[in-house]
Order: C-alpha cells, then sequence, then structure tokens
C-alpha cells in the first residue's frame, strides 16, 4: 500500500488472494483498482488470503455540528479467499 493510499498486490494466486479477479501469478506489482477510492487504511496477507480495512461513513453516523464519525469495516472483493462484508 503507497502512502496515497493506493494498493498493489504480486506473487502467486493460486487462490485469487490478490484481489485482481483471477488466479493468475504476478511477477510485478499490479495495481489492485477496485479499491481506489475505497480509503483503504490497513491491509493484512497471508500465505493463502489478502484482507484490505477500510473507512465507511453512513448517514447514521453524521453529528448534529455536521462532523463525521468514521467507523472501520472491511471491504468486499479483496479475496476469493476471504471475503468479509
Amino acid at each position: 500500500m503507497t502512502t496515497q493510499g493506493d494498493v498493489y498486490a504480486w506473487g502467486a494466486n493460486h487462490f485469487g488472494q490478490l484481489g485482481l479477479n483471477d488466479f493468475q501469478v504476478r511477477e510485478k506489482p499490479h495495481k489492485v483498482e477496485h479499491l481506489d477510492q475505497k480509503n483503504v487504511k490497513q491491509i493484512a496477507v497471508g500465505k493463502n488470503f489478502s484482507v484490505a480495512l477500510g473507512e465507511t461513513v453512513s448517514a447514521e453516523q453524521e453529528s448534529k455540528d455536521g462532523e463525521t464519525a468514521r467507523s472501520p469495516s472491511a471491504l468486499s472483493g479483496v479475496s476469493s479467499g476471504v471475503i468479509l462484508r
């Protein structure tokens, strides 16, 4: 993950764990474009999985003074091995 929040993945991809919507092995970093605009904050990866944690804001979380409360949520579509919603 870059300091701007862009996510790149590479390596073995036998289970679709790179989040690139296929099972092709990647020798070089490829941008995980479906995570653009998702406000990714953290990433966890393992041998057969990857998970991205981002922030979501709902109308119920907005306070009277216009400040917004943010809560973490798992972003779907990151891994075919583990998908959190």
